[in-house]
């Protein structure tokens, strides 16, 4: 069972037993990444990136060895934070602690290493360019929740990077790696108790504190209305998705439960509407549905990669295959194949910092500790009528939202209207 401590600081220790091997696992993450970015896309990256360059005891080289030398770890950060994760030695976790306290507060930023670094960051950004099915998610994400910081993700781009100076790193650290603002999660053969004071003297301690309010988390709300966006690229095919758009109020674990399965349901489909393209028009790369709560709305897409010929085809397809579901709803033989699955909602034994921070995103979104086995338990429960009225109910209020990224034009895409006629 999965157990939480708030230091006095407001550092929040997340603790899971380790019963699988004899390493310990950590993950050291803070709220903010590239939705703290503000006027300079890409800082929070950049600010990852200056903790490797040197203190003001170690170079840089000595900084990245000795991070490195724990064998398992990394660093990163995304729109939601920035973390330090590892496996290690349990011996080693109160080193390793350490050693992250020692980059935080301790790193100079000097401005010979931010210029240095700017060549370094900006290079990824060009060998970005090209990673097309990425920037396709990201303007997706941008459409739907119209949030500056979807459009280039961590990265940032190259005119905003090269705009970074050292007072920015230096108060961007400041302001947002104190103890208040950082989730220690670990997965350890160690007590909870000797892990709390280890977690105590090599970094809680040592860290920082001042007066930042926490971030919102899991409020992200989808704009509303019905819109087609297209984006115009030539890189010889499209990504296309297809978004329906559900308004809902509050956290509702069986309304999470009743989404995976529906949006696994039409996953299992979707090798079906390829082949028929495959057949009928030839040129369809994939398919799948993906889906996301939020605490006051949620939404379900179908997306695909595809030629511009095959659009309105494609369309159809799933037009069709949703107002099936709206008319029909699901077979039995349907659920029963969702229920006797293993793929979505197997029980694992946690030992990786990921598992340990979804058990962490949960708590944060319905206000206690949900597990897999818990959702598990919750679809082998679910009735057809159940999921077939939530069906109805959902696609039948949605507002939809058509998202195109590649050489197609708008001549090759239907309108909101045309979509809707066809409903």
């Amino acid at each position: 069972m999965p157990k939480l401590y708030k230091f006095d600081s407001g550092l929040t220790l997340f603790y899971e037993t380790n019963t699988v091997n004899k390493a310990t696992s950590v993950e050291i993450s803070f709220d903010c990444g590239a939705r703290c970015d503000g006027e300079l896309p890409g800082l929070s990256h950049f600010c990852e990136h200056m903790f490797f360059t040197g203190t003001d005891k170690l170079s840089k080289q000595d900084v990245t060895t000795r991070y490195y030398d724990f064998i398992d770890v990394n660093a990163f950060t995304n729109n939601a934070e920035i973390a330090f994760v590892g496996t290690i030695v349990s011996g080693k976790l109160g080193q390793y602690l350490s050693t992250v306290q020692d980059m935080i507060c301790n790193s100079t930023f000097k401005p010979k290493a931010v210029e240095e670094e700017k060549k370094i960051v900006i290079q990824e950004i060009v060998q970005d360019a090209d990673r097309h099915g990425r920037h396709a998610d990201r303007l997706r994400a941008y459409e739907l929740y119209k949030k500056e910081y979807f459009k280039y993700g961590a990265l940032g781009n190259k005119e905003s990077v090269s705009k970074i100076q050292s007072k920015d790193v230096k108060n961007y650290v400041k302001k947002y790696f104190v103890n208040n603002n950082c989730y220690v999660s670990i997965c350890s053969p160690l007590s909870f108790s000797k892990i709390k004071k280890i977690v105590k003297k090599n970094f809680e301690q040592l860290m920082p504190t001042n007066n930042l309010k926490p971030l919102v988390n899991d409020e992200s709300k989808l704009i509303d209305g019905e819109y087609v966006n297209v984006y115009k690229k030539d890189i010889g095919k499209n990504f296309v998705s297809i978004a329906f758009k559900f308004k809902r109020s509050g956290p509702d674990l069986k309304y999470r439960a009743i989404m995976g399965t529906v949006c696994n349901m039409i996953d299992d489909i979707s090798d079906g509407l390829t082949k028929e393209l495959r057949i009928d028009n030839s040129l369809i790369y994939s398919m799948g549905s993906d889906y996301m709560i939020n605490k006051v709305n949620s939404y379900m897409a179908i997306y695909t990669e595809i030629s511009s010929q095959n659009i309105k085809p494609c369309l159809d397809i799933i037009i069709n295959y949703i107002k099936n579901i709206i008319a029909n709803g699901f077979t039995k033989e349907q659920l029963k194949k969702e229920q006797e699955k293993d793929d979505y909602y197997w029980q694992t034994k946690v030992y990786r910092p990921v598992d340990i921070k979804n058990n962490l995103t949960r708590l944060r979104f319905y206000g206690k500790f949900v597990s897999d086995k818990e959702i598990h338990h919750l679809v082998q429960h679910l009735t057809l009528d159940e999921i077939n009225l939530a069906v109805r109910e959902l696609f039948s209020s949605a507002q939809i939202q058509l998202f195109v990224y590649g050489n197609a034009d708008k001549k090759d895409v239907y309108t909101i209207k045309q979509i809707l006629k066809k409903f």
